[in-house]
């Protein structure tokens, strides 16, 4: 990642006649392009992987690797060299590429600031003092440099027309969706049920509003032998009543145990049906079955709750010292605020001035005139 802008030798050379430099290579995948506000060091970084630090003799792979010094720059003239990892800049420790850019946006131009680096496994401190971009560098040296210059960009105003109004929206045609949902102990018994809406609500009328239907019973069931019949609407169960396929559910559930009655409109005529135990119908190997399952989700919830807490405990320290990070950024933002408070105060004092100073000047040539149109 190059940081900031420079001026290479290229530029004194530009307006001799010699032939036109050919395009410059793409740069390769760790390195990106870098345009800071002002402030410009003239490296090329990237972020360290776990294979490279260990290489270089670092305990972590927090840090910045050097992949290129501009010829010239704020780097170069500080000793700094390819290959070198910035692990400190301005006291703060070096995380990666986006921290060591933001530090370096954030440092005023011509500041000197320490940066400590790793060379050859010892470390080093340099003084760098931070420059002025004015062209953006993308790699190379000597001849084989390249660079750009990024011209001011100008200031566009751009008169937005009135949006022309909305036609209307026009009505959405009436949706009827339809979802059918069996209980499992309706599957056990041999039947499958849906809640009543759009036409078949219609039909059935009032009687829709605390019933389900009956979609289909499944030959041979314990509901066929009951003297269940596909197109019947279920008011009741056990003396329950039931308005919905959850509640039915429901039902069905309480009275698994025991034999119960059901209630349903047939025809528009009330009948009582007795259905048996479900629990019978269940067979042990479905209980057998639901207890390992369970048995194995609670050990299983363990194991990762053990590992959540190892890992824990094993990033404690990295998120304290992230968090020690995180209040001195504050702290150096808020410094860095007020900083630019003072300096748009003491800016606009000074503009005061100057219109007080332009104010009284313009006083007196107003009244040097009028003194001299009475005189003539």
């Amino acid at each position: 990642m190059a940081l900031g802008i420079a001026t290479l030798p290229l530029a004194a050379q530009a307006a001799q006649a010699r032939p036109a430099l050919p395009a410059p290579p793409a740069p390769p995948a760790t390195s990106v392009v870098y345009y800071g506000q002002s402030s410009w060091l003239g490296v090329s970084i990237a972020d360290l992987s776990a294979a490279q630090a260990h290489a270089l003799g670092l305990g972590s792979p927090n840090g910045a690797l050097v992949k290129d010094v501009a010829p010239g720059s704020p780097a170069a003239k500080a000793g700094m060299e390819a290959g070198d990892v910035i692990v400190a800049f301005r006291g703060r420790p070096v995380i990666g590429v986006r921290q060591l850019s933001r530090l370096v946006r954030e440092t005023p131009v011509h500041r000197s600031v320490a940066v400590r680096v790793i060379r050859a496994r010892r470390p080093r401190t340099l003084r760098v003092t931070l420059a002025a971009a004015n062209a953006t560098w993308l790699g190379g040296h000597g001849v084989d440099a390249y660079a750009f210059h990024m011209p001011p960009m100008p200031r566009i105003h751009v008169r937005m027309p009135p949006m022309p109004p909305m036609p209307p929206m026009p009505a959405m045609p009436a949706m009827d969706f339809h979802f059918a949902f069996t209980p499992q102990a309706a599957v056990e018994l041999g039947m499958s049920v849906e809640d009543i809406s759009g036409q078949l609500a219609r039909y059935f009328g009032d009687a829709a509003d605390h019933a389900v239907l009956v979609r289909r019973v499944t030959p041979g069931s314990a509901a066929e032998h009951a003297g269940l019949h596909a197109g019947d609407l279920i008011l009741a169960v056990g003396g329950d009543a039931v308005s919905s396929s959850q509640s039915f559910a429901a039902a069905l559930e309480r009275h698994a145990a025991h034999r119960f009655a059901i209630t349903i409109l047939r025809h528009r005529r009330r009948l009582t049906l007795h259905l048996p135990r479900i629990s019978n119908l269940r067979p042990a190997a479905y209980n057998a079955q639901w207890a390992a399952w369970a048995t194995a989700e609670r050990q299983r919830a363990q194991v990762m709750n053990q590992e959540l807490a190892a890992d824990l405990q094993a990033h404690a320290g990295e998120w304290r010292r992230f968090r020690r990070d995180l209040e001195k950024e504050q702290v150096e933002g808020q410094r860095l605020a007020r900083q630019i408070q003072r300096q748009v105060y003491r800016q606009m004092q000074q503009q005061r001035k100057q219109l007080r100073m332009l104010y009284r000047h313009l006083r007196r040539q107003q009244t040097i005139h009028t003194i001299s149109s009475a005189i003539t």
